[in-house]
């Protein structure tokens, strides 16, 4: 793509190599493939409100050497009473007081893992990863599902290939269990849960 072309497909204006915006009415939607291209390989989000929260995991996880960690062995699965996975660890990473992101780790014989990722005390994205026992931080070339919530809980999914806002039966009963294991999560480290 010529950069005269990339610039109309933004909806910019090339000056002299400069770039002005033309403002929202020539603007491209932000669901068109050029967008989910230049938002990064593989990327599908579609919202500003998904965006943000996705600035806001990158945030987390280029902060996290410095975050406090916490470790809890999870022996006699504390966590039956809103999952049925057989956790059997639990990290924590904290600002002061303020839980960051939280990672559940799997039996022997899974690598599944889940990421919990807060901002201001609520969560905001989990982040499935079918192979991420491997490491503690997040890889950023991860394939998993990532969960995005708000004020109201479960308003979208990102499977790594489409987003959908529109939730179905599954998705929604997801989200609903998604909530429950972080506030027992939040709980077993001491945390008081915020409500979303």
């Amino acid at each position: 793509m010529n950069i005269h072309r990339a610039f109309a497909t933004f909806g910019l204006l090339s000056i002299g190599g400069f770039a002005a915006t033309l403002g929202s009415a020539f603007a491209v939607p932000a669901s068109t493939p050029a967008m989910q291209a230049a938002a990064g390989a593989g990327s599908t989000t579609t919202t500003p409100q998904m965006q943000g929260i996705d600035t806001e995991v990158r945030r987390i996880e280029q902060t996290l050497p410095t975050l406090t960690r916490h470790e809890v062995m999870l022996q006699s699965n504390p966590l039956a009473g809103v999952t049925n996975v057989k956790w059997t660890k639990l990290h924590t990473y904290s600002s002061g007081t303020t839980v960051e992101r939280m990672k559940l780790y799997p039996p022997a014989g899974s690598s599944q893992t889940e990421e919990f990722y807060y901002r201001d005390g609520k969560l905001i994205q989990v982040f499935r990863e079918p192979n991420g026992a491997d490491h503690e931080g997040h890889n950023p070339d991860a394939k998993g599902t990532r969960y995005y919530f708000n004020v109201n809980g479960l308003f979208a999914v990102n499977d790594g290939r489409r987003t959908t806002t529109s939730l179905d039966t599954e998705q929604k009963a997801m989200g609903a269990k998604l909530q429950r294991e972080s506030a027992a999560m939040l709980a077993l480290a001491g945390k008081p849960a915020n409500s979303n």
